[in-house]
């Protein structure tokens, strides 16, 4: 992923986000999605996946993010929504390359 700086006037307004993958690692399978998942269900919780180091949120704790196995073996549910963030070990690994933002 690579991010750049989107200026006006010479004042940051924004980030320009681009992925592209790099590696692809097999790792054991963990089914974050039940196959009965309902996309018009809007209960079911949202599971923030971080973009560059695939860690999940924790959600009791959304100050931590943990593996997705991690994320299952403590009693995380299966009947998720996805979304994709960036956690704040990786925001701060990116930033710095562009000086800190």
């Amino acid at each position: 992923m690579m991010v750049s700086r989107i200026e006006q006037a010479g004042r940051l307004v924004g980030l320009l986000y681009h992925s592209t993958v790099l590696d692809v690692t097999r790792r054991q399978r963990v089914n974050l999605l039940d196959t009965r998942f309902d996309p018009a269900d809007k209960t079911s919780p949202i599971l923030r996946v971080c973009s560059y180091c695939k860690r999940v949120e924790h959600p009791q704790d959304t100050q931590s993010w943990v593996t997705a196995e991690e994320y299952t073996v403590s009693g995380g549910t299966d009947v998720v929504r996805l979304s994709h963030g960036i956690c704040s070990d990786c925001l701060r690994d990116v930033t710095a390359s562009y000086g800190g933002i």
